[in-house]
């Protein structure tokens, strides 16, 4: 088994096919774009990682601070439904550093 790899593929519309190697952190962007009550987040944290996902205005404050659990594979969901509308940054914060930044809209009900 040492010599054996593992590799997942997520079907991005907007991009295509994108593989992302089981020893990488990643963050997808946002979906449902724009969000109104929930956003959803397909997350890789390698083991021994520790992530956050961040949510900053406009102006660059931090609105939302989500611990993500050590070695998650999956969907995260972020309640936004507190958030006033308008356009919003994401940050998956692995290790005290950013690895990704992406936009998201929030639109009220």
């Amino acid at each position: 088994t040492g010599d054996s790899v593992c590799v997942e593929f997520i079907y991005d519309t907007s991009a295509g096919m994108t593989e992302i190697p089981a020893n990488k952190s990643y963050i997808s962007k946002p979906y449902p774009n724009p969000s109104s009550e929930s956003a959803s987040f397909y997350v890789n944290v390698v083991r021994g990682s520790k992530a956050r996902i961040k949510i900053y205005n406009m102006i660059g404050s931090e609105v939302k601070d989500v611990a993500v659990a050590d070695n998650t594979r999956g969907a995260v969901k972020i309640n936004v439904s507190d958030l006033q509308s308008g356009i919003y940054f994401y940050s998956l914060i692995v290790n005290g550093k950013s690895t990704t930044t992406g936009k998201m809209m929030v639109s009220s009900n």
